[in-house]
C-alpha cells in the first residue's frame, strides 16, 4: 500500500480531486472504480 499526502492550502473540490486520482489508475482498475462509485447510490 502506498501513502499519498495532500497539502490543500487553497482547498480542493471533491469532484476535481476524484477525477485527478482516477487518471492515476491502471486501465483495468478504472472499471472497478466506476462500479464502486455507482454502487453508492
Amino acid at each position: 500500500m502506498r501513502t499519498l499526502y495532500f497539502d490543500c492550502n487553497m482547498g480542493a473540490a471533491g469532484d476535481m480531486l476524484s477525477a485527478a486520482l482516477f487518471e492515476l489508475l491502471e486501465e483495468s482498475d478504472k472499471n472497478l472504480f466506476l462500479q464502486k462509485m455507482n454502487a453508492g447510490g
